[in-house]
């Protein structure tokens, strides 16, 4: 039995070393006949990166992140809890306001969101902690009543805990979200259900991939056309910087999507926009949107001028079936006020955008702290920061 049981944990150890490894192999280009240009690799991999690469090349699904302080707690819960059957929320810890009001949450662990439930008219969402030192949970689970952490199996000594949504909001301000395109249905038990269940994939997939260089003068645009109520998701990604690196590794150009709704007269589009991206320096941008009945759409890809992207794919995603066509943008486009209601509706919380916290929304914004920045910011602090 003691020999079953050390078995089955140096497999549990095993298997993330295994991960890592063919990750850094998805990240080397060799050449046995020029072993000189060789590049990317462990140390590549080891220099860091941004959470939405991996969550998208773990997972084949789409990522972005958003923040709290752009959005009230409330409309955050009704968000979390519409999609969490189908989509993977990291969140990082609000450091300067923990710090600030004495709560303890560790802002060098990595934590996730677990679930999101409702109890008696309050809302509440389950995070899992990846601290090594043990959950900290600041207090926080003191204000979540009995019933609610008792109703679900995951314990407080497996990593989980409890909060309410406005503790959620106030202690946690970036959050990453990955919608899984490419899974069936992964939900666990007493998660709502919002897409079909079983083994079939819950979108249709198109990719289109450009092995050029993408200039901003003439970028590629999508032309999307819906047959009726549908959900849509499209998602650029540039070649993994990675894989080609040698010593320094070259930053990605910020690209921004746009989505306009067509008024069906020509090349005239509403001037009230469906929805855009974050505008920020990392490999992938997506923008979702779900539409009340058949239209058209475009979705406009844009970068800062004078900018070259070398190789782009674009990946098209929809719960019903739809027509996607990629083109260079080689003309403007006109903007109208509409007539109706939209039929189309953003579906996403990423790129959205409290302006009052920007000096200007004409240029790409500065990357939050990833925790990398963080652990390295806390090592030379006294408290310091133990981390996996």
């Amino acid at each position: 039995m003691h020999d079953e049981s050390l078995k089955k944990i140096n497999g549990c150890l095993a298997r993330p070393s295994l991960v890592e490894k063919a990750y850094a192999k998805a990240c080397t280009l060799r050449d046995s006949s020029k072993p000189e240009e060789n590049s990317g690799g462990w140390l590549a991999v080891g220099g860091g990166g941004h959470v939405e690469e991996a969550l998208v090349d773990l997972t084949g699904g789409t990522a972005g992140r958003f923040y709290t302080r752009d959005v009230s707690a409330d409309r955050l819960f009704l968000y979390i809890y519409t999609l969490q059957s189908d989509t993977l929320f990291v969140c990082h810890v609000n450091d300067a306001k923990c710090a600030r009001t004495g709560v303890n949450l560790n802002p060098c662990a990595c934590h996730v969101i677990n679930r999101a439930a409702t109890y008696n008219g309050q809302c509440f969402v389950q995070v899992f902690s990846a601290d090594v030192t043990g959950v900290h949970d600041g207090g926080l689970s003191d204000a979540v009543p009995f019933e609610v952490m008792h109703a679900y199996p995951e314990k407080s000594w497996d990593g989980f805990f409890w909060l309410a949504i406005e503790d959620f909001h106030a202690y946690f301000d970036t959050i990453i979200k990955c919608r899984l395109t490419s899974s069936p249905d992964v939900s666990i038990e007493g998660m709502p259900q919002r897409l079909p269940q079983g083994p079939q994939l819950p979108y249709m997939e198109m990719l289109f991939a450009n092995p050029g260089l993408i200039s901003a003068q003439y970028p590629p645009e999508v032309t999307v056309s819906t047959r009726g109520p549908c959900e849509v998701i499209i998602a650029t990604q540039q070649m993994d910087s990675r894989i080609t690196q040698v010593g320094q590794r070259k930053p990605y150009v910020p690209i921004i999507l746009k989505v306009y709704e067509s008024l069906g007269t020509g090349n005239v589009y509403s001037a009230n926009m469906v929805c855009r991206s974050n505008w920020i320096p990392t490999r992938d941008a997506m923008v979702a949107f779900q539409t009340a009945s058949a239209g058209g759409f475009k979705v406009v890809v844009e970068m800062p001028e004078d900018t070259e992207c070398d190789r782009l794919v674009i990946r098209c995603y929809s719960t019903m079936p739809a027509d996607f066509m990629v083109t260079p943008a080689m003309s403007k486009h006109l903007l109208a006020l509409p007539q109706g209601p939209p039929k189309g509706s953003r579906f996403s919380l990423v790129g959205t955008l409290d302006h009052t916290r920007i000096l200007r929304d004409d240029m790409p914004e500065p990357m939050s702290d990833d925790l990398d920045t963080i652990r390295a910011r806390h090592r030379g602090s006294s408290s310091g920061c133990e981390m996996m």
